[in-house]
């Protein structure tokens, strides 16, 4: 199934976020608060659907964040060996 393996997929990259403690830098953590406090005002006028694409965009842009971070990470190690 599609979305279970999205879900899998998901799970995995931000196991991998929270396993790295520098890619929570003082710039990442300031956007990541500016964005919450944004989902917040949308939460706060009672907009699902406008609720359920920020959270769909949101999540998207954490996975291609991390899965970004892996492959330059990656791709040091391989320069590094």
């Amino acid at each position: 199934m599609k979305t279970l393996s999205g879900v899998r997929v998901n799970t995995q990259v931000f196991a991998v976020q929270r396993l790295t403690p520098r890619l929570l830098t003082r710039t990442v953590a300031s956007e990541a608060s500016k964005h919450h406090d944004a989902f917040l005002k949308i939460l706060a006028s009672r907009d699902s659907e406008q609720a359920r694409t920020w959270m769909a965009a949101h999540i998207r842009i954490g996975r291609d964040t991390v899965l970004g971070h892996m492959i330059s990470e990656a791709g040091s190690d391989s320069a590094a060996n």
